[in-house]
């Protein structure tokens, strides 16, 4: 009970932490939100190190995992890992091809959704969060909203709400730091501690 205790309260202290850090403050400008989507679009390679946690509503079991998700073009990896690397895993993805590793596990699908869905009876829109993870929106309907920047602030888009909270600069760049995504069976908060573009 203890443990679980001292674990609860860490994740808690992690993600609030990594919320709050600030050095000095940023001072955006308005640049309209069609300028600023052109500008995401034209980043096609970047990384983002963070801390994601995630609720199933309807058992209400979660968990938090620090990751490192590297973007090339149309090929991605990313490496999760758990507190005290009690998990490790890593997940390649390209056109037709997505690959699964934890331990001496190994799984492969033609999609994503396909493998989540094989292995975990779930999947998370890892496909579009390339998209959303930059404030971008992704191909595909949606409904949005701005903040006084340009920055989205809410969309929403395939069955997901995701609210922007915080964005920080990098390059001359906007990019979100803190954000979340939910569904009816989902809650997915996203810290994002670095950005490399």
């Amino acid at each position: 009970m203890k443990q679980k205790l001292f674990i609860a309260c860490s994740i808690i202290l992690l993600l609030s932490g990594c919320a709050s850090r600030s050095t000095s403050p940023i001072h955006f400008q308005f640049i309209s939100h069609d300028v600023r989507q052109t500008q995401l679009r034209q980043i096609t390679r970047w990384q983002a190190r963070g801390v994601l946690g995630i609720r199933n509503l309807s058992t209400n079991k979660g968990a938090v995992v620090n990751f490192l998700w590297n973007e090339n073009g149309n090929q991605y990896q990313i490496d999760f890992s758990a507190a005290l690397n009690f998990v490790n895993a890593t997940l390649q993805g390209k056109p037709g091809s997505v690959d699964f590793r934890q331990g001496n596990k190994h799984y492969q699908a033609k999609s994503i959704a396909a493998l989540m869905q094989q292995q975990f009876g779930w999947a998370l829109p890892v496909r579009n969060l390339q998209y959303w993870i930059k404030g971008q929106i992704a191909p595909g309907q949606s409904s949005e909203t701005y903040d006084q920047y340009g920055h989205l602030k809410t969309l929403k888009q395939n069955g997901w709400q995701i609210n922007y909270f915080a964005y920080t600069q990098v390059k001359n760049q906007d990019l979100p730091s803190r954000l979340t995504l939910i569904n009816p069976q989902f809650n997915v908060r996203i810290v994002i501690k670095q950005w490399a573009i």
